[in-house]
């Protein structure tokens, strides 16, 4: 198996496609945040080069760090609902109560692929399948900690575009410009992977995510952000 092919199979492991473009997608709007302030800025004053890469860069750790410790209390918080849900379910006097319970759960994700009579089926064998089981218990688990890991990573690689060109070019201003280019195609890209996963045209989904994303960063300079 390839690298490439690794890291792919890590990341989708443990994050769906949505989390993952959505990771990629925040990385990015931190981004231009700072680059295009930036450009505002050194109309005024000039900017350091080093300055900035210190300020993308870190700022994207820190981001990623807490999209990780996110993802682990969300994974965490997840699982103590299913745990209080089964608790509930064996502290119920009635199975018809029991089954209205798992069809609020339930039915808005299975009412569209299965018939009543078949979900009720379900819905039964699962009540007597809980009653069945040991207690659960709700802990941290190494799921949580290579997902958080998989946030991280998407953030911070969303970063690498962004950067090069003040690495590779001596002018700031022409490597800001680059460095902005970079990041907006890249905008373009995510929206475009993300049209597949919401049925959408992918020239549209992608133009819609690059204006929103150029939308949010000019909230976002204008706010002092």
């Amino acid at each position: 198996m390839s690298a490439a092919s690794l890291k792919q199979t890590f990341i989708h492991k443990y994050l769906d496609p949505a989390d993952s473009l959505a990771e990629i997608f925040f990385g990015i709007i931190m981004v231009l945040t700072f680059t295009l302030g930036a450009g505002i800025a050194t109309e005024a004053t000039p900017v350091n080069p080093r300055a900035m890469l210190i300020a993308i860069v870190g700022c994207n750790i820190a981001w990623g760090v807490i999209d990780g410790v996110m993802y682990i209390m969300g994974s965490w918080f997840e699982r103590a609902y299913q745990v209080r849900m089964v608790r509930r379910l064996r502290q119920m006097h009635s199975e018809p109560e029991a089954l209205n319970a798992i069809g609020r759960r339930l039915d808005p994700l299975l009412a569209s692929i299965y018939t009543e009579a078949e979900r009720t089926d379900l819905y039964q064998r699962i009540f007597y399948q809980v009653q069945l089981q040991p207690a659960p218990r709700t802990q941290l688990e190494a799921a949580d900690v290579y997902g958080a890991i998989a946030s991280f990573g998407l953030v911070f690689v969303s970063t690498i575009p962004a950067i090069l060109p003040f690495l590779w070019i001596s002018d700031f201003t022409t490597a800001l410009r680059v460095s902005n280019l970079l990041s907006l195609v890249l905008l373009f890209i995510v929206g475009y992977n993300w049209a597949k996963y919401i049925n959408s045209n992918r020239w549209l989904a992608g133009i819609a995510l690059l204006l929103l994303g150029l939308g949010l960063v000019l909230v976002a300079i204008a706010l002092g952000g």
